[in-house]
């Protein structure tokens, strides 16, 4: 009988261990898609110089900035303005991805001050200099987005119809989700966005960590990051929301991305208006969102050739 009575406690002590480290990775999950290590830009700048990548707005043929700060619900977001002496009556807004800061849209920059137009790019929340507790892929980021469009209309004097979005990576998503709420922009332009949060985390899980830790901790991981970051993971989803989208749209993605793969792009574009929506996909050898700095020359080209096809009046 006292065997059997230590059998079950020591079962007892066996699933209590086991609930409780199930329990430890779901948290510790849920922290690695909320959080990101959070670069400040000088630190950021340093890095770029080191890579050879452009780190100051004078590599790229911008003018020195006017340093913005907004305070918003849950975030305070810092950024550059750059007013376009060209004033050809058009402006563009530069959200970068995950893990970096403003610095990275400084390659993409010139594919609209050459037109004229001014420019917005700011760190997004809990990057860069930007502040927030978490990161939500996009979510509560939208409603950052719209609010940086206000400020971003209120300085320039433009309308919201002459004003595009520009996105890469995470960037790219928060761009396709923000624009589905904003139907009078001119155009949304997403370098490598993924279709959805949930099939990129599933995706990554499962190459990283193999089938069972996906099949075992990502849904719940994710849920509990919804909680804990007050936002509904299913509604992070460019491949639903595009249907939702009014403007002209600008897919672009490399063929040999390995961080989000082609297919994301793909999955999005077979969901969108074919009239309105372009999908081109680089094999020019370059990695997640280095298209750009790849051969800069022939991405100016396919964006110029999109915006006299679909927005003819955008810039000079």
């Amino acid at each position: 009988m006292k065997r059997i009575r230590w059998i079950r406690v020591l079962l007892m002590v066996v699933l209590a261990f086991v609930v409780s480290a199930y329990a430890y990775f779901v948290w510790d999950f849920s922290d690695i898609i909320l959080s990101t290590p959070q670069t400040s830009l000088l630190e950021a700048t340093m890095s770029q110089a080191g890579q050879g990548r452009p780190s100051d707005p004078l590599d790229v043929g911008l003018p020195e900035p006017e340093e913005i700060r907004l305070v918003l619900a849950g975030a305070e977001l810092h950024g550059w303005y750059f007013e376009n002496p060209a004033d050809a009556q058009c402006g563009v807004m530069l959200l970068h991805g995950r893990f970096q800061t403003r610095l990275e849209m400084l390659s993409y920059a010139p594919l609209y001050w050459e037109r004229g137009c001014d420019i917005i790019m700011y760190d997004a929340r809990s990057h860069g200099d930007s502040l927030g507790q978490y990161v939500t892929w996009g979510y509560h980021e939208r409603q950052d987005a719209l609010a940086v469009l206000d400020w971003f209309m209120q300085r320039s004097g433009l309308r919201v119809e002459q004003i595009g979005m520009m996105g890469a990576s995470f960037g790219a998503a928060t761009s396709l989700l923000t624009v589905a709420l904003e139907p009078e922009l001119a155009f949304v332009a997403a370098d490598s966005p993924f279709a959805s949060l949930s099939q990129l985390l599933n995706e990554q899980a499962s190459n990283l960590y193999g089938e069972f830790v996906r099949a075992s901790f990502t849904g719940p991981s994710l849920w509990l990051a919804g909680v804990r970051g007050d936002f509904q993971p299913d509604e992070v989803a460019p491949a639903t929301t595009i249907q939702e989208i009014a403007p002209p749209v600008f897919l672009l993605h490399a063929r040999k991305d390995s961080v989000i793969p082609v297919h994301h792009a793909e999955i999005i574009f077979s969901n969108a208006d074919p009239n309105k929506t372009v999908l081109h996909i680089t094999d020019w050898g370059a990695g997640h969102v280095a298209s750009i700095r790849v051969d800069f020359a022939a991405y100016q080209a396919l964006m110029d050739d999109f915006l006299a096809t679909h927005v003819p009046d955008f810039g000079e």
